[in-house]
């Protein structure tokens, strides 16, 4: 078995907990389930789910689905901070950062105050969530962007590294359309889309990203050797020419 370095071993698990982040379309599925009546995904919240009384419609794998969020904000925490190496050396990545962990304070109170407990820090959580993550992806991005140029990134990841940008700026797009929409909708726009559609617009774009860039650099992780970052892929560079 080939040694990986620790930086290899942090990127292996921020990796692995980012891609998990998919864990919260399961434990919605499953919540739906056992929801009182019809669960419709276009005319319920999400939070819904997580409601700890029927007053409104009601899940009885509520204690499933606030353990979900909270679990999620562990999740983007846990990613965000072992992955800061790769995605964060620049401006945009380290204000990415800290946007990641905001939204990762916010999906937490989202799991800790359901919608019918404590609907002040259970809304405040979802906005903080919904709008945080979406600056993120695409501040992510940007400093994309710029690294997708470089010849140094002939790297496992490197097709990632060229498609990251635009995946990023359209799964942030879709989200921060969707915080718009939460903000401005009236009642001819619900009607419509639907309410639940509407929130999901906002809400699903960061889980997906996440899960997806995660798990394409736990791919490049397990198919890069020891090292796969642009610092560490310099000396050895040096060291072949050294020994030419």
């Amino acid at each position: 078995m080939a040694h990986r370095s620790s930086r290899d071993l942090r990127d292996l698990w921020g990796a692995a907990s980012w891609a998990a982040c998919a864990q919260f379309f399961l434990a919605e599925a499953v919540a739906t389930l056992g929801f009182q009546g019809h669960y419709s995904y276009r005319d319920k919240f999400i939070s819904d789910l997580g409601a700890l009384t029927c007053l409104h419609g009601c899940s009885h794998w509520h204690a499933l689905m606030n353990s979900s969020f909270v679990l999620q904000a562990v999740l983007i925490a846990a990613g965000t901070l072992l992955l800061s190496g790769r995605f964060f050396p620049t401006w945009a990545g380290a204000t990415a950062r800290v946007f990641l962990l905001l939204s990762a304070v916010g999906v937490l109170l989202v799991g800790l105050f359901p919608e019918d407990a404590n609907a002040n820090f259970h809304v405040l959580g979802a906005r903080m969530h919904f709008l945080l993550g979406a600056l993120a992806m695409l501040l992510i991005a940007i400093a994309h962007r710029r690294r997708a140029g470089s010849p140094r990134h002939a790297r496992p990841d490197a097709t990632w590294l060229r498609f990251q940008p635009v995946a990023g700026s359209i799964a942030a797009s879709i989200a921060l359309f969707g915080d718009v929409l939460i903000a401005y909708s009236n009642e001819q726009t619900a009607a419509v889309l639907g309410t639940g559609t509407i929130e999901r617009i906002a809400a699903y774009p960061f889980p997906l990203w996440l899960a997806l860039t995660g798990s394409w650099t736990l791919w490049a992780v397990l198919a890069g050797g020891n090292s796969n970052s642009p610092r560490d892929a310099a000396p050895t560079a040096r060291n072949r020419t050294r020994d030419l």
